[in-house]
């Protein structure tokens, strides 16, 4: 029996099976796979991509491929494996942080996966930009830090101001007194 696999990602999907060969799986196409183990071992590969089986449904007029309710899947299927990833690669992160290890950078794939999403890394606590930075619970104090120190120099700039004013004001005090002394 064969087994037709399809997904909905933008870009082609490939896998490499030791001993049998390449296959190429094109957005929106459904592929027949002839051996139905081969298949189940694809699936279990790349089902993070978004690759389903494809149902069909035999009627009077023979075999329909059901590619909506595959496509439904498929975009599911994309939605928690981009998910497992990403949260995949965080949570291996903030594992070497607490060991005091760097965290490495992302894969390729997940590397855009995070650009696609806009996942801000920093506010997961990871920092690639400085190898062996810890970040942890450092960032929070960080930041909390960074909030008084702006909190202070806010008030002493407020501060400056009130004293240039006064210093103003006395000068003009000390010009306008002698003057009236003379008179």
């Amino acid at each position: 029996m064969s087994t037709w696999l399809m997904h909905v990602g933008r870009e082609t999907v490939y896998d490499q099976i030791g001993g049998v060969g390449l296959f190429t799986f094109p957005p929106n196409e459904p592929i027949r796979i002839d051996d139905d183990y081969l298949a189940s071992t694809i699936l279990e590969h790349k089902a993070q991509e978004g690759l389903v089986r494809v149902p069909i449904i035999t009627n009077k007029q023979g075999l329909i491929f059901d590619t909506e309710a595959a496509a439904k899947a498929a975009r599911q299927a994309l939605a928690e494996g981009r998910d497992k990833l990403i949260k995949g690669y965080i949570a291996s992160c903030q594992d070497r942080i607490q060991a005091g290890k760097p965290p490495l950078p992302p894969s390729p794939r997940v590397s855009k996966l995070i650009e696609e999403d806009g996942i801000d890394l920093a506010a997961e606590g990871i920092n690639l930009g400085i190898a062996g930075f810890k970040v942890g619970g450092q960032a929070k104090d960080m930041l909390e830090k960074m909030a008084k120190l702006e909190s202070n120099l806010d008030m002493l700039i407020e501060q400056n101001r009130l004293l240039q004013e006064q210093n103003k004001l006395l000068k003009d005090q000390s010009e306008a007194k002698p003057k009236a002394g003379r008179g």
